[in-house]
């Protein structure tokens, strides 16, 4: 998955793994994520961009096959977790794999995930591949900081806009990326992508949703 950019003549690449916290415990929204999936009957799930693989455990304590999504660079880090916890139920997968991978989920996580990407079709054309590797009735849950303290305004003094997002430079030559969503345009992206929402759950400083193909065809247990 790589993404470049050019600022004042410079070419820095996309480092994804550069923009959020490495956090190693799961996000606080996640037990309530978990128990809005069961009531779904949700028995497979992928976790996109698992990172560290923080969410994994929880994951695989509560359903029956868990598909962890990484680009390159974190591998190392999913596959540690995986030896060091040994969950049978869980698979690791490279994106570019991923991508190729003959699965079938009931739902897909997307922690901290969307707002990283630093393209529109980008964007939407992850959460196509996502759909491929859903049941015809497969949910997408997100987790999607809004007004991100780190990328404030008093905090900003090293970034630049660059598309429909904020981005901090590095002197690697590579970049992160930071969109703030506002609740309507977090509704219409989802939209465009072809879903509906299904529940909002309440949340601090974060958009907690589950999307659906078709909201009233979906029936809960």
């Amino acid at each position: 998955m790589s993404f470049v950019i050019k600022i004042e003549g410079v070419k820095y690449t996309w480092d994804p793994t550069k923009s959020t916290p490495d956090w190693p415990k799961p996000a606080d929204e996640m037990r309530q994520v978990v128990i809005r999936l069961k009531k779904y009957n949700v028995e497979k799930i992928i976790d996109f961009g698992c990172g560290r693989a923080r969410n994994a455990g929880l994951l695989a304590t509560n359903f029956s096959r868990v598909y962890l999504v990484e680009v390159q660079k974190n591998m190392s880090l999913v596959k540690a977790w995986m030896q060091k916890y040994n969950y049978p139920q869980c698979t690791a997968f490279e994106w570019e794999v991923f991508k190729k991978a003959k699965i079938r989920a009931d739902a897909c996580l997307l922690s901290c995930v969307l707002h990283t990407l630093p393209n529109s079709n980008l964007r939407k054309q992850i959460i196509s591949t996502i759909r491929s590797k859903l049941t015809n009735r497969g949910l997408v849950a997100f987790i999607t900081p809004a007004h991100d303290s780190k990328y404030r305004e008093k905090h900003l003094k090293d970034s630049k806009v660059e598309g429909d997002g904020v981005v901090r430079l590095f002197s690697d030559k590579t970049f992160s990326f930071y969109k703030n969503y506002e609740w309507e345009e977090f509704l219409e992206f989802i939209n465009e992508v072809g879903l509906r929402m299904c529940e909002k759950i309440p949340g601090d400083h974060r958009y907690i949703a589950l999307a659906c193909p078709k909201a009233k065809e979906v029936v809960t247990g």
